[in-house]
């Protein structure tokens, strides 16, 4: 996502990571609903370009300087 490929997962694959189904990623449970997603994002360039630009944005919450930032916030708070 980071680099701008839209995600297809399940929630399985998204937990944690505070997603939105259409809006940063696709996510379906089921092989028709991933296999849709897929073909959905081959046949339409806005969607795919849509879903890649808000990846990257939402990928920025898990760079290596945010989360190496919020690990010293936690760190500190327990010294």
């Amino acid at each position: 996502m980071s680099l701008g490929l839209p995600l297809v997962t399940t929630s399985i694959g998204a937990e944690g990571m505070k997603l939105k189904n259409g809006k940063n990623a696709f996510i379906s449970e089921d092989p028709e609903g991933i296999a849709r997603s897929i073909a959905t994002l081959s046949n339409d360039k806005v969607k795919w370009n849509e879903l890649s630009k808000a990846g990257m944005l939402h990928m920025k919450e898990y760079s290596p300087e945010v989360v190496s930032g919020k690990i010293n916030e936690i760190l500190l708070c327990c010294l």
